[in-house]
């Protein structure tokens, strides 16, 4: 896995408080969001923090790339919406 690469490397001092701020406005952000993708698919919210919390964990861990927008998405969710009704 990669972040057993860069993790290792990582200075904390130098980043972590940063990376924790940034963690914290990007699930301000991300959260309501991917709840309202969800709604869009006709699913309830829950799916929506379910995909946008876990897609961002596996990427984190297993990505290569640094600039990477990982998440849900309007139009995939419009279209999962129609294909289940």
């Amino acid at each position: 896995f990669p972040v057993c690469d860069w993790l290792p490397k990582y200075n904390w001092r130098k980043f972590g408080a940063r990376d924790v701020v940034v963690g914290i406005t990007l699930a301000f952000v991300i959260a309501p969001k991917a709840m309202a993708h969800a709604l869009l698919a006709e699913l309830p919210p829950i799916y929506g923090v379910y995909t946008a919390f876990f897609s961002t964990l596996i990427y984190g861990i297993m990505g290569t790339s640094k600039w990477l927008s990982v998440g849900t998405a309007a139009l995939p969710a419009l279209l999962f919406g129609e294909a289940l009704l």
